[in-house]
């Protein structure tokens, strides 16, 4: 599908699997950074908090400028990865189920049909998320940290763009 933006039009299906993928990847090397039994909490609030989102938007419930929702999503989620910034374990938990229904709300996922649809939905999101966690632990054994906060700035740099080109 092609849309028109600011700079002209683009083609949206490729650049949604990637906003995707940079979303949930992006929250796995979060969650897989801080650490102290929370690599798993994160990444289930995420994908709870987007399947509820999507449900939510099945039943007709909408956001405004869903495209800029999600692309600041994507840019949040490097701001974390690059950051690492640590709390109270219920406020990341909490944040990484708003960030999770409000990439749902934004309807750029495709929307499950029968019970096989979701099933490899959830199981989708599932790899994608555990694929930021481990990324985080080989990355961060086999360079440093500093290498997995690179990992974030290529996120924002990516959010920054999508920002930028958002309809």
């Amino acid at each position: 599908m092609t849309v028109t933006a600011l700079t002209g039009p683009f083609y949206l299906m490729p650049i949604n699997s990637l906003t995707m993928l940079a979303l949930l990847g992006g929250l796995g090397l979060y969650a897989g950074g801080v650490g102290g039994g929370v690599e798993w909490r994160i990444p289930i609030g995420l994908i709870a908090g987007l399947l509820g989102g999507l449900v939510a938007f099945m039943l007709g419930v909408r956001i405004p400028h869903a495209g800029l929702v999600l692309s600041s999503m994507v840019l949040i989620s490097g701001l974390l990865v690059a950051a690492v910034p640590r709390g109270p374990q219920m406020l990341m938990l909490v944040g990484a189920v708003v960030i999770g229904a409000l990439a749902g709300l934004a309807g750029f996922i495709a929307v499950p049909v029968v019970l096989l649809d979701w099933v490899s939905l959830i199981l989708g999101l599932m790899l994608a998320v555990a694929a930021g966690v481990g990324l985080s632990v080989i990355v961060s054994q086999a360079m440093s940290w500093q290498a997995v906060r690179g990992i974030g700035l290529a996120i924002i740099a990516y959010g920054a763009v999508l920002l930028f080109f958002t309809p």
